[in-house]
């Protein structure tokens, strides 16, 4: 697997989701595609499992996970969602933003935006790593030109302004944007 795979195949199944934001997030969860979770279960962001998952016939996988707690990285044991395929973790990531006792509201309002994905992913709490949406950032400037094609600086820019004016990003999240903006224009 490889990005512009994943990108390609996350926008055929794209609903409540930003698939170019969903690329991005996948590429950082899963070092690049090469994590045991990605390459044995084809889980592409981490996603742990819930009783629900288990009631509905679907298999979850122990393993070992890196987590931040009170700014401490730590081993921690947990399970995690096994996919059969990158088409059924996309198919499932559209039902995983809806699912009851989450907050991913921003992710659904902004599936036009990848930057509001990102912004929505740290409000719903996606991740521990308190480093996350700078790294996702990070990620989306180095392979924006293989993923967007042509116009690429463009369209970060553009999608920049537009999650400007919807107004949900938090000063220190335009902040980090911004840097990285000024840095390719």
């Amino acid at each position: 697997m490889d990005a512009l795979t994943f990108f390609t195949i996350a926008r055929k199944h794209a609903r409540v989701y930003n698939a170019f934001g969903v690329a991005i997030q996948a590429v950082l969860e899963t070092g690049w595609f090469k994590s045991p979770l990605c390459r044995t279960h084809q889980n592409y962001g981490g996603i742990k499992c819930r009783d629900f998952w288990l009631k509905a016939g679907r298999r979850c996988a122990p393993m070992v996970s890196d987590e931040e707690i009170a700014g401490v990285r730590k081993p921690v044991p947990s399970s995690f969602r096994v996919y059969t395929g990158p088409d059924d973790y996309l198919e499932c990531l559209n039902d995983k933003f809806r699912e009851p006792g989450t907050n991913y509201s921003v992710v659904m309002a902004n599936a036009d935006c990848f930057w509001g994905h990102y912004a929505g992913l740290k409000y719903g709490g996606w991740a521990t790593d308190s480093k996350y949406f700078v790294k996702l950032c990070d990620i989306t400037i180095q392979l924006a030109p293989d993923l967007l094609g042509a116009g690429w600086k463009q369209r970060l820019v553009a999608a920049f302004q537009l999650i400007r004016s919807r107004r949900i990003l938090e000063v220190w999240m335009d902040r980090e944007i911004s840097r990285r903006l000024e840095a390719i224009t």
